[in-house]
């Protein structure tokens, strides 16, 4: 699975992403998915498993590339932010 696929699979659309908001939205997902909670919402026990186990995978791929997905949303950030100094700096 990739990092790509992972956020899909957790609903990540866009924007950075930090470790609280990486565990928000396992614990939220989980919740919907469970085995256990899932039951009393009509979904088969296997369909639940399958989905439970994708979101744990998902997660543990996304916190353990979490600190190079925050570098490189840093990275973009202060590079648009450099480009923005110097093309508006005042030329003497």
């Amino acid at each position: 699975m990739t990092v790509i696929e992972a956020k899909i699979i957790l609903g990540i659309t866009e924007g950075s992403l930090i470790s609280i908001e990486l565990k928000k939205i396992f614990k939220r997902q989980m919740l919907q998915w469970h085995p256990d909670i899932s039951i009393n919402r009509g979904i088969s026990h296997l369909e639940a498993t399958s989905k439970s186990q994708q979101i744990i995978l998902a997660y543990e791929i996304l916190s353990e590339n979490l600190e190079s997905l925050e570098d490189n949303s840093f990275k973009h950030t202060y590079e648009s932010y450099y480009q923005y100094k110097t093309s508006t700096k005042k030329k003497l």
